[in-house]
């Protein structure tokens, strides 16, 4: 049975156009699936993608997530900046509880899927 057909007998829709596919694995594997660049599910075809997001989490064909801790990195760095425009106009204490608020909720979403990652990574997230 086709994957799109069964989508259909239980009331979902797969829009093809908005739907990527990851291979995760092997340098070999990756070569192998993604030599198209798109994956075949009977009656239709999706793209690949080097990386997907899920619930917030970039997700990348080694399971290296360097695009998701750069992710975390930009948007903590773009919430700090921002305070800049404020903080003359606040206190000490206010301006630590503001940032604290704005950053320590993007640092601690989900990073348990962190387990393992590279030295470099955890720096980064460190220095932030």
């Amino acid at each position: 049975m086709c994957t799109y057909h069964w989508l259909d007998l239980n009331g979902l829709l797969m829009n093809p156009d908005k739907t990527e596919a990851i291979v995760i694995g092997t340098s070999t594997r990756q070569r192998a699936e993604g030599s198209s660049g798109t994956l075949d599910l009977q009656c239709v075809s999706v793209k690949l993608a080097t990386s997907v997001r899920s619930l917030g989490v970039r997700i990348d064909s080694t399971l290296s997530f360097n695009e998701h801790v750069d992710s975390i990195c930009k948007s903590s760095h773009f919430h700090l900046r921002a305070l800049r425009h404020i903080r003359k106009h606040i206190s000490a204490d206010t301006a630590k509880t503001i940032a604290c608020s704005m950053v320590h909720g993007r640092l601690d979403y989900c990073n348990s899927v962190l387990h393992g990652t590279s030295a470099m990574n955890l720096n980064k997230l460190q220095r932030v």
